[in-house]
């Protein structure tokens, strides 16, 4: 697999399955947004062990459920990643 470049929003990635999702798309090369609703302190520590591995990540608390948390995280990570482009 390879996803050096695509850019992936992994939801609920503080932890569990979601968290192993994200470690592999970021193994593959993909610039990972973790994303997570519960607790911004797993989070964080989640995107710290991303960065501190040299994995491309960022991160962004909030309910996805929310059309207005939603609009910001998009806006986030337009302002983050860019818009990919085929």
């Amino acid at each position: 697999m390879n996803f050096t470049n695509d850019i992936v929003l992994v939801t609920g990635s503080s932890r569990g399955i979601g968290k192993a999702i994200a470690y592999a798309f970021a193994k593959a090369g993909a610039k990972v947004i973790l994303n997570g609703a519960t607790s911004e302190e797993r989070l964080l520590a989640t995107y710290n062990e991303f960065i501190n591995k040299g994995l491309t990540a960022t991160y962004f608390h909030g309910d996805v459920s929310s059309y207005e948390t939603t609009t910001k995280l998009f806006e986030h990570i337009q302002m983050t990643f860019g818009a990919k482009h085929p």
